[in-house]
């Protein structure tokens, strides 16, 4: 290769870390040409990781590696129960499998490239706008490169969405336990900006039925809760504060008062 060659694959080297994805997408933004990369490939210093995608030849790619390559690119972030794993909220849960739940808004798509990989690497996409682009979220480090993923608070609201389709009411209380105490002004920030009455007027029952010490510092007029009954579940508890009808197992394991 020339010289100029070299410089430009050291340069990119400085801004891509190793063991990542970098998409065609992303590469030519940094001012790579399809006609360089293919280069590279040829050389055998990159090789093709789906179509449009792209990894160097020896590295070895994983699920958080990949989300950093389709973070540069598209408005993804990793949230619910894989969020709380990676920030040390679910010990003693034991989960049935660990997939890992990637967000994003109904407007957003996710690349070709991601999409053939899922269940390589037990990706799961979650397409929802219950929550307004661009909050909730914390940079969390994988040591060379770090991705976006919900913080705590709102990631647990997350869960509850997925529940239950993806989880079950009992992980849910059990989730909830690790959560006592996190900032009250964490959980009145999702709160606030969370768009599902249900999973809200959940949140807060199971925070009441457990006596969370962030639960009093809530301000609750400032959120809103809605009109009318929600969440109908069979052979449920009647919450008459919140209107909704939450899991008879909840209300086994209620703590003592306050």
């Amino acid at each position: 290769m020339s010289i100029q060659k070299n410089v430009k694959l050291q340069s990119l080297a400085k801004i891509w870390p190793p063991n990542t994805v970098a998409s065609s997408l992303w590469l030519a933004r940094q001012g790579y040409s399809r006609g360089l990369i293919k280069k590279y490939v040829d050389s055998g210093w990159l090789k093709k990781y789906g179509r449009g995608a792209f990894v160097r030849t020896h590295d070895a790619v994983s699920w958080s590696s990949a989300v950093w390559g389709v973070q540069k690119t598209h408005s993804v972030y990793v949230g619910g129960k894989t969020a709380l794993e990676l920030q040390g909220k679910a010990h003693f849960v034991q989960f049935k499998d660990q997939r890992v739940f990637l967000f994003s808004k109904s407007n957003v798509s996710v690349p070709l490239w991601l999409k053939n990989k899922t269940k390589e690497l037990n990706l799961v996409s979650i397409s929802t706008d219950i929550f307004p682009s661009l909050t909730g979220h914390v940079q969390y480090d994988f040591g060379g490169y770090s991705i976006w993923v919900s913080n705590t608070a709102q990631a647990f609201l997350e869960y509850m969405y997925l529940t239950p389709k993806y989880h079950s009411y009992e992980e849910a209380y059990q989730l909830m336990e690790n959560l006592h105490f996190i900032p009250a002004d964490l959980m009145q920030e999702s709160l606030k900006t969370c768009h599902s009455i249900k999973i809200k007027r959940l949140v807060l029952c199971l925070a009441k039925i457990q006596r969370i010490p962030w639960y009093k510092s809530l301000d609750i007029q400032k959120i809103e809760l809605g009109e009318g009954e929600r969440h109908h579940i069979k052979d449920g508890v009647w919450d008459p504060e919140y209107k909704i009808y939450y899991p008879s197992d909840w209300k086994k394991n209620e703590s003592p008062l306050f």
